[in-house]
C-alpha cells in the first residue's frame, strides 16, 4: 500500500454541520488511523474503501455508503479503487457553543476563522485532515 494520505479538496459549513470532502488518487492510498473530538458520519461518494474502526474487523464500503464513526475511536480508510471520494460530516453545535454560538450569525470572516479553528482541533494525530490552503465554506 502507498504511504499517501487522502487530500481534502473542499470543506465548509452548512447550518451547524462542518464537512470535508476527501479524495484518494490511487488504489492503496491511506488515510492513516486517527481520532476526532466529535462523532461524525463518513459518506462514500465514489469508489470503495477498506474501513477499520476501533477493534472491529476491517470491512469494505462502496459508494453510496454512510458510515458512523464515534468520537475518540481510532479509524482508518484505505482506497480500494483509484479516484475514490468520501465526505466526513460533523455536527458541530456542541463544539461551536463554546466558541462562537450559531454559525448562521457569523460573518464570512468569522466563519473562515471558525473553520480553521475547528479543522485544527477536530483531529487527533491525523495527517490527512489538515485543511487546504484556501477554504470554500458554504452556509
Amino acid at each position: 500500500m502507498t504511504e499517501a494520505v487522502s487530500k481534502i479538496v473542499e470543506h465548509g459549513f452548512y447550518g451547524n454541520m462542518f464537512w470535508r470532502e476527501h479524495y484518494f488518487y490511487k488504489k492503496g492510498d491511506i488515510h492513516k488511523g486517527h481520532t476526532h473530538i466529535l462523532d461524525h458520519v463518513t459518506v462514500i461518494l465514489k469508489g470503495s474503501v477498506l474501513v477499520k474502526v476501533g477493534d472491529n474487523e476491517p470491512y469494505e464500503a462502496s459508494a453510496p455508503s454512510i458510515l458512523e464513526i464515534p468520537k475518540e475511536v481510532l479509524h482508518e480508510f484505505v482506497a480500494l479503487e483509484d479516484e475514490t471520494i468520501y465526505m466526513c460530516i460533523f455536527a458541530t453545535k456542541e463544539y461551536e457553543e463554546t466558541l462562537a454560538g450559531d454559525v448562521k450569525d457569523l460573518s464570512e470572516e468569522q466563519k473562515e476563522e471558525l473553520i480553521k479553528m475547528i479543522a485544527k482541533n477536530l483531529c487527533n494525530d491525523c495527517e490527512g485532515c489538515n485543511p487546504p490552503d484556501s477554504t470554500k465554506g458554504k452556509n
